[in-house]
C-alpha cells in the first residue's frame, strides 16, 4: 500500500464513478481500476459494490475511507514538516547546554540569534556535560554546548572559546580586604563547591591538588545559581567560570594566576547523519560570535 493508492481510493470513493475519478486524477481508467484492485487484494476484502461504470462504497469501504483520510492528513502533515526542515527560516533547533553557561553566555548568544533569525524556534535543555553529549548522540538534541570532549567518533566538537575560572567572595569577607591573595589563602576559607561528577568541580579540584591546596568544603552538591547566592550571603568562597558571573554588587572577583584554571567550551553536533538547515544556521552563527 502506498500514498497514491490511498489517494486514488479516496477520490474514487468521493466521486462514486471510475470515469469521473480518472479524469480528476488525470489517470487512465484502466490504471485506476488496477490500483483499486491491488488495494482490495492487499486488504483481503472488496471496498466497492460495482454496477457497470458506477461504483459505491460498501460497508468495509466506508470504514476504510475514514481511516484512509486520516492517514492522508497525517502523511501531508509529515511531508510539510520535512519540507520545513529544508527551510532554514522556519526550522526548529533543540539545544542542550551545561548550567554554568545559562547565566550569561547562553542568554546572550540566544538573544542575538533570535534577533537575527526571529522565525526559528529554539528548544532548550540544561544538563550536566556528559548528559549533553548523550542528548546529541541519541538525537534528543540537535546541538550541545558542553565543556567535555569525549572520544566519540559519532560526535564533532567545535571549540568556541576558552575561559578562566575566578575566585569569588562576598565584599564582606575579610579576605576581600587583602591586597594580594594567594592560592594558599583559599585553604583557610570555607569553600562552596559544585556537585560531584561535574566537570567544573573536576577542573577546580585537579588544579588545587597540583598546587597542594586542601579545601575546607562547607557546602557542596550545588548548581551555579546556588553557589553564587551563598557566596553573596558570605557563607563561604568559591571558584567558578568567569562567564557565570553576572553583575553581583556584593561579590568581589579575583583572577587566579597560579595555578591557571580554565576550560574550553565546545559546540557539539552529530558527525554523521542528517543535519537540518536551521541547525546548520545556528552552528555557523555560534562560530561567528
Amino acid at each position: 500500500m502506498d500514498y497514491n493508492q490511498l489517494h486514488y481510493f479516496i477520490v474514487t470513493a468521493e466521486t462514486g464513478h471510475l470515469t469521473h475519478a480518472s479524469e480528476k486524477l488525470s489517470l487512465s481508467q484502466s490504471a485506476l481500476s488496477r490500483s483499486i484492485a491491488a488495494l482490495e487484494a492487499e486488504l483481503g476484502l472488496p471496498l466497492f459494490d460495482r454496477k457497470n461504470r458506477s461504483i459505491q462504497l460498501n460497508q468495509v469501504g466506508k470504514v476504510f475511507l475514514a481511516d484512509a483520510k486520516e492517514i492522508q492528513l497525517r502523511w501531508l502533515a509529515a511531508q510539510e514538516k520535512i519540507q520545513t526542515l529544508a527551510n532554514p527560516d522556519f526550522g526548529e533547533v533543540t539545544l542542550s547546554f551545561v548550567p554554568t553557561l545559562g547565566l550569561s553566555f547562553m542568554p546572550q548568544l540566544l538573544k542575538k540569534f533570535q534577533q537575527n533569525y526571529p522565525t526559528n524556534t529554539l528548544r532548550l535543555k540544561e544538563a550536566p556535560a556528559q548528559q549533553v553529549l548523550k542528548d546529541v548522540l541519541t538525537n534528543a538534541s540537535d546541538i550541545g554546548i558542553s565543556t567535555v570532549r569525549d572520544k566519540q567518533a559519532d560526535l564533532e566538537y567545535i571549540p568556541l572559546f576558552t575561559e578562566q575560572f575566578v575566585l569569588i567572595m562576598s565584599k564582606e569577607n575579610k579576605l576581600a580586604l587583602k591586597n594580594d591573595i594567594t592560592i594558599q589563602d583559599i585553604a583557610e576559607e570555607e569553600f562552596i563547591h559544585f556537585a560531584e561528577n561535574t566537570y567544573s568541580r573536576e577542573v577546580v579540584e585537579h588544579a588545587l591538588k597540583q598546587a597542594k591546596v586542601d579545601l575546607k568544603v562547607r557546602y557542596d552538591g550545588l548548581e551555579i545559581s546556588s553557589i553564587l547566592g551563598l557566596v553573596e550571603a558570605n557563607m563561604g568562597i568559591s571558584i567558578v567560570p568567569k562567564t557565570a558571573i553576572l553583575d553581583f554588587e556584593r561579590l568581589e572577583i579575583f583572577p587566579i594566576e597560579t595555578p591557571k584554571i580554565e576550560r574550553t567550551i565546545y559546540l557539539v553536533h552529530a558527525a554523521n547523519g542528517y543535519v537540518s538547515s536551521a541547525t546548520k544556521r545556528f552552528i555557523q552563527f555560534a562560530q561567528s560570535e
